[in-house]
């Protein structure tokens, strides 16, 4: 039981959260659980990102397009600082929002009764 807890802590899965808007933009933030000297990315199985270096609870974040409007499947590798390489493979949920900020001042209503 000591060896899997150990095991599962050295290797923390970092935080993933996808925005997505209706036009197919997407925007990944990552947040490391553990410092790494470099990490590459690739979302969906397309192109891969370089994301380098990072340190311990930084926030990163890739953008990026796709036609894809359901789950979003990312590869993550990265390299330690402590020489270990690991790979995560998961699917996220994407947060979707609209492709442009809606018009936040109010429309004049018409008049009730009848001409001014």
């Amino acid at each position: 039981m000591l060896i899997f807890l150990l095991t599962v802590l050295a290797f923390a899965e970092p935080d993933v959260s996808v925005t997505l808007s209706s036009d197919g933009h997407y925007t990944v933030r990552i947040i490391p659980e553990y410092s790494w000297s470099s990490a590459e990315m690739a979302v969906q199985g397309g192109e891969t990102a370089d994301l380098g270096p990072a340190r311990k609870d930084v926030p990163l974040t890739v953008d990026g397009w796709t036609e894809n409007r359901s789950v979003m499947r990312i590869t993550l590798a990265a390299a330690g600082i402590d020489g270990v390489g690991r790979t995560w493979m998961m699917e996220v949920e994407p947060f979707r929002v609209p492709a442009s900020t809606p018009p936040l001042t109010p429309k004049p209503k018409p008049w009730p009764f009848g001409g001014r």
